[in-house]
Formats: C-alpha cells, structure tokens, sequence
C-alpha cells in the first residue's frame, strides 16, 4: 500500500492544505478489514490519531470502498468523522468502463474499431499504406482506460472516409493474397450506417467525459468544484439524450453518402416486444425497427451515465453540499435563517470540531460585519 496523508498546515495565521507521500506499506492481507487494521496500526506508529482523520480515499476495489466489509466501513466504524472521498478521475473513468458494456451493440462496436486498428497495425505494409493517407495516426482501443477509448474513435471519426479508401485499395491491388482480401472485405461490410452512428454517438460522449477527466486530475480543483463538474456533465449527458440522436442520425446519413455507404440501418428482421400477459391488451404485437432499436440502445447509454454519475458521487456531492453555505456567493446571497440552519447541521456532523449554532445576534453582527468590511 501506498501512505498518503493529505493535512492542514498553519503557520502564522497563515492555512494552507499539503499532501505528502510517507512511504510503502508491505501488506499482507487483502479483506477489508486486515487492510484496516494494517492501516490503524501503521497511523498509531507514525504517532498519528485516528480519532483525528475527517477524510479517507481508496480506488474503487470492492475491499476498500464497498459497502459492506471494506476498509471504508471498518475506518468509519472507528471514527464517523473520517468521511470517504472517492477519487474523482478515476471514478469517472469506472463511469466510462461500465457504461461501455451496458449494451450489446457498444460491445459490438468497440469490437470492430479495434479490428480495424489490428488489421492494419499488424502488418507494417498495411501500416504505411495508412499512413501516407491519414494525418492523425489511429490508436488501438482499451478496456479499462476510458482515455483510451478517445483516443481511438477520435482519428477513426475523423477520417473514416480515408480509411475506407485504403481499404478499398488493397482489396483491389492485384498484389494483394486471398487473405488480406478477405479480411478487408470483412471490414468493408462491418462499416456500415449503425458503425457510422455510433462513431459520431461515441465521439460526443468520449469528448465530454475526457474534457472532464482531465480536469479531475488538476492538483488545485476542490470538492466542491467536482461535485459541480459532475453535475454539469450530467447535464450535457442528458441534454445529448433528449435531442442529439436525430441529429447523429443525420449526420452519419450525410457521412456516408459521401463515403459511399448506404445511409440506411441495415434490415433485419424486426424483433418483436412481449406484451403484458393481460385481458385487455391487443393481440398484435409491437415492432422494433432498425432506427428505433438505434435510439433504444442510445438512451441504455445516456441513462447507464447519469445513473453511475449520481451513484458513484453521491458521497462526494452530500460533503460538497454540508459546506457549500460557505462560499461567498452563498454567504452573500442567503438569509440569517438559512445559515443558522445550515451552521446547526454542519455542527451536528462534526460535533468535536465545531461549538454549537450561535445566537442570532450574533450571526447578524458577522454577516453584518464582512457585508461592510467588504468580504462577502
């Protein structure tokens, strides 16, 4: 394990927050509560309290942040004080994995962009023969790194039209073997119109969530600022769900018009939806088409990512919330009332640190005070 303590240092009158690493811890257990116990005994050596902790923040590991038996719980059950902190950019990025396989056809899909980054990087011939077409270099996909995943649809939505041409031209090289033949050609039928919506889909998506990423990791950004972030995003999620897929739609539609592609959902045969087993419900049944099957699938994703969002930083959002009353803005534009009652359960959460409520003469004087002093 690694030990990191993240504190508050005063020097005069002067507050400012440090983290710094300690050392490696060798462990040699892996429940939640053996890594508990490793981890109090090593605080009670380093002369550190843990009576004094008001935080804690472990990956997302079953046995350190779960609900039940984890070092979270069992740190908790010792001091309620010590509230859990996922981290933030990490966190986003489990938001990003399992939202990648909540629906078939985004498995299928990243499936077949890293075909296509195979196929070509696994030859060097078929490598340079890419290359003199493309300008940005493609980049092979990654289960576990939703950076990763950008990193390979951006190039790949951007010059599909190339890539297709390449593929075009060693199918039609006489030169070329049977093989390399046939796996282009394979290709060339898995890059149809749904492949080319949800390049666009994926696109989107990718692009909000890694903006976001890269500012979770920025050393200076503050609870309450994520918790904003995330909220934020959430928001651009859901406003890509109510009007984006006609609009993705359209634009693959005019994509693959110009790359030669059919612009329509391939057909199939239509899956039919089990109706309720109930006397008054009609006979027939109720068809999915191609295009409606797109946007069912689409909205599994959007909703996979707001779900995951609130679940994932729930804990962080509620801590971000017990403080918020004291931002400026909030100091400012609230009344007496609402800062007593926000003071009081503040003070009710962490009662060894914080006197009880003041009277409300003496809350209207401190307002009063910083309103003319100019502070708020």
């Amino acid at each position: 394990m690694t030990q990191i303590i993240r504190y508050v240092h005063i020097s005069d009158e002067t507050c400012t927050i440090k983290e710094s690493f300690v050392e490696f811890i060798e462990s040699h257990q892996k429940t939640g509560k053996g890594l508990a116990t490793e981890i109090t005994e090593k605080l009670e050596k380093d002369g550190l309290t843990i009576s004094n902790c008001r935080g804690q923040s472990y990956d997302n590991g079953a046995n350190m942040s779960g609900k039940y038996n984890s070092v979270k719980v069992r740190i908790h059950s010792f001091n309620e004080s010590a509230r859990f902190f996922p981290c933030a950019a990490h966190t986003l990025n489990l938001v990003g994995v399992h939202t990648a396989e909540v629906s078939p056809l985004t498995i299928t899909f990243f499936g077949k962009v890293q075909a296509i980054f195979n196929f070509f990087s696994s030859f060097t011939s078929r490598w340079k023969k890419l290359m003199k077409k493309l300008a940005i270099s493609l980049k092979g996909n990654s289960d576990t790194r939703w950076s990763a995943k950008k990193e390979a649809i951006t190039p790949l939505h951007r010059q599909i039209k190339d890539v297709l041409q390449v593929l075009e031209s060693i199918i039609h090289n006489p030169m070329t073997n049977a093989v390399t033949v046939s796996s282009a050609k394979e290709l060339l039928i898995q890059i149809d119109f749904s492949f080319l919506c949800l390049l666009d889909f994926w696109c989107q998506i990718l692009s909000l969530i890694d903006r976001e990423n890269k500012l979770l990791q920025s050393k200076t950004i503050s609870i309450d600022i994520v918790a904003k972030k995330m909220k934020g995003l959430k928001a651009s999620i859901q406003n890509l769900r109510d009007v984006e897929v006609d609009n993705i739609i359209k634009d693959a539609t005019e994509k693959a018009n110009q790359s030669g592609i059919d612009g329509c959902f391939p057909i199939k045969r239509k899956c039919k939806v089990k109706r309720m087993a109930l006397y008054e419900a009609e006979e027939d049944s109720h068809l999915l088409t191609a295009k409606t099957e797109f946007g069912y699938q689409c909205n599994l994703v959007f909703d996979s990512i707001v779900t995951q969002i609130e679940w994932q930083f729930e804990a962080m959002s509620a801590v971000s919330s017990d403080f918020d009353f004291l931002s400026g803005h909030s100091l400012s534009k609230s009344s007496v009332d609402e800062l007593k009652k926000k003071a009081a359960n503040l003070s009710q959460i962490y009662k060894a640190d914080l006197d009880s409520p003041i009277s409300s003469q003496k809350w209207q004087a401190l307002i009063s005070s910083c309103r003319n002093d100019g502070q708020l």
